[in-house]
């Protein structure tokens, strides 16, 4: 999960903290990582949807840090 961020979460009913990953993927990405959450068996949550625009570096090379549109849905 390349482009992830973890963030620790714990729901209202719940006694034990869990974590969330948010992540930017491409489809391909995404039908890997469902695999691997089917094969491993994993208890998930998982939402998903589209992205039109994303702003910042993410951490790629050669990106400044002024924001620019590194994706856009045309």
């Amino acid at each position: 999960l390349f482009r992830s961020t973890l963030y620790p979460i714990k729901g209202v009913l719940e006694a034990e903290g869990k974590y969330e990953i948010e992540s930017l993927m491409t489809r391909n990405e995404f039908s890997y990582l469902m695999e691997f959450i089917k094969k491993e068996q994993i208890d998930a949550f998982i939402t998903a949807g589209t992205v039109s625009e994303i702003y910042g570096n993410l951490g790629i090379k050669g990106i400044k840090s002024k924001p620019k549109v590194l994706l856009e849905n045309k």
